[in-house]
């Protein structure tokens, strides 16, 4: 049948977006691609059949979400004898201008602790899922978890699967160390707001 409908509103219902995927992937399939299908979020499963590649053959994974270097960070194992790149798409404007990281240097760089450690950093300062915190980026946290003994313990908690509900409350103690605050301390008693703002966000001075 032919489509008559100009693209955006085609792929706008999810039924006709979805049912394209998997007839773009039988015919990458019969042309001797591999193909994976997401059944939800796609980085985990791209890092996953990027890391079996790397096993095999020198590889170089194409985009742009920091998540992706972050999961190659903390996943990838160091015994391949194969290159490992990470790439970004060139962006339109800056066609000549690419990113390229060697995912073996930049896991040797940070450190085993930190990749151990990174998915962690990353969720809690703010990934696609969870909001950023204020004031701190990542050069601040990886010093962090590079140097501090305590930020290092609670960070553990997070790569335990049979942490419990109370055991989590780590991550309020990490915030207060973000900010040089005592762990017995609240996050809620270290609250300062300037002059003239509530907790709207809305200043009136």
């Amino acid at each position: 049948m032919m489509v008559r409908l100009k693209k955006d509103e085609f792929f706008a219902n999810s039924s006709n977006k979805q049912k394209f995927v998997y007839l773009l992937g039988e015919m990458l399939e019969v042309a001797g691609f591999s193909v994976h299908h997401a059944t939800g979020d796609a980085d985990l499963l791209i890092v996953q059949a990027a890391i079996q590649s790397f096993r095999q053959n020198p590889t170089t994974l194409v985009g742009d979400d920091t998540d992706l270097l972050i999961l190659l960070c903390h996943h990838a194992d160091m015994d391949s004898p194969h290159e490992r790149f990470l790439r970004s798409e060139p962006k339109q404007r800056l066609k000549n201008v690419l990113k390229v990281w060697n995912v073996k240097k930049t896991k040797s760089s940070l450190g085993l602790q930190v990749c151990k450690n990174l998915l962690f950093v990353h969720a809690i300062l703010g990934c696609d899922t969870t909001s950023s915190v204020f004031g701190i980026g990542m050069g601040a946290a990886l010093k962090k978890i590079q140097t501090n003994k305590a930020f290092q313990e609670q960070a553990e908690v997070f790569n335990r699967t049979d942490a419990l509900g109370d055991d989590v409350v780590a991550g309020e103690n990490e915030m207060l160390t973000f900010y040089n605050n005592n762990i017995n301390d609240s996050l809620d008693a270290c609250h300062v707001l300037p002059k003239g703002c509530h907790w709207n966000g809305i200043c009136t001075s």
